[in-house]
């Protein structure tokens, strides 16, 4: 089990390790010239976890047997917003920042999230203004194509962007009004899974949307929330499937074919 430990507990720790027994089996220090710890991303397989630090940098480490051994560490131009890290023998780091305004990216208000992709020998691919503030990234299973999720207040929205087209976005979908409280969606190897909020008919209505690859929309489902929030969204591809919890104690199965399990 891996733990991710933030400044507030005063010891100076980046992360804990703890083997099944309970037993800790690493700790690592965060050096004072890190900042604090922001957050920390896992890969899909398990083996790479990417720790977003406050001095506008990252670190990527590797499980290797049962420790955890860095990689390497990548900073950017701005405050990092989230960072993940893809899978296979060649990965590559994600990342969302804020550019700072003024020189020496002359950027006017408002500030500019930007999407910089990074590979495991530390060279920048893409670095890219985004047309759009996303907020959390997400790799379509063991691809390196990824979608960008954001709920702030510019609206709500999903994004895709191709691996084999340099992460230019290829598609965007989304809402001109934000939504109160909304989970990040997924990308899965065949899609997004897109979770929104609706005010259109006065009150909000929680829906989970799926969209193809192609940015195609496969489905929608209005589910029944008795007034809470949408708390956490979950993909199961393997069982076409979708878990869904809200803040008034639902949990919601929701299968490919639209119908909804609620227990």
């Amino acid at each position: 089990m891996l733990c991710g430990r933030d400044d507030d507990s005063g010891d100076g720790l980046l992360f804990e390790l703890w083997n099944s027994k309970g037993a800790k089996a690493q700790s690592q220090v965060l050096e004072k010239a890190a900042g604090e710890l922001l957050g920390h991303s896992v890969s899909n397989d398990g083996r790479l976890v990417v720790f977003r630090l406050s001095n506008r940098s990252v670190e990527l480490w590797e499980f290797n047997g049962r420790v955890l051994v860095r990689v390497g560490g990548y900073r950017v131009g701005g405050r990092v917003a989230d960072a993940i890290v893809s899978t296979g023998e060649h990965p590559v780091v994600a990342l969302l920042w804020t550019a700072p305004l003024g020189p020496p990216l002359k950027i006017v208000e408002p500030p500019v999230r930007m999407l910089s992709i990074i590979g495991h020998d530390g060279i920048h691919l893409v670095d890219q203004a985004l047309s759009q503030r996303f907020d959390t990234l997400s790799f379509a299973g063991e691809s390196r194509d990824l979608a960008a999720f954001g709920n702030n207040a510019h609206g709500q929205g999903v994004a895709w962007f191709s691996a084999n087209n340099k992460w230019r976005q290829e598609w965007g979908r989304g809402l001109s009004h934000p939504a109160q409280f909304l989970p990040s969606g997924q990308a899965f190897i065949s899609g997004a899974i897109a979770p929104y909020e609706d005010f259109t008919a006065g009150d909000h209505h929680s829906h989970i949307a799926s969209y193809a690859r192609n940015g195609d929309l496969n489905w929608d489902v209005a589910l029944e929330t008795r007034g809470g929030f949408l708390y956490a969204v979950r993909t199961m591809p393997s069982a076409s499937a979708v878990v869904v919890a809200s803040d008034d104690g639902r949990i919601s199965w929701i299968e490919y074919a639209s119908k909804v399990k609620s227990k």
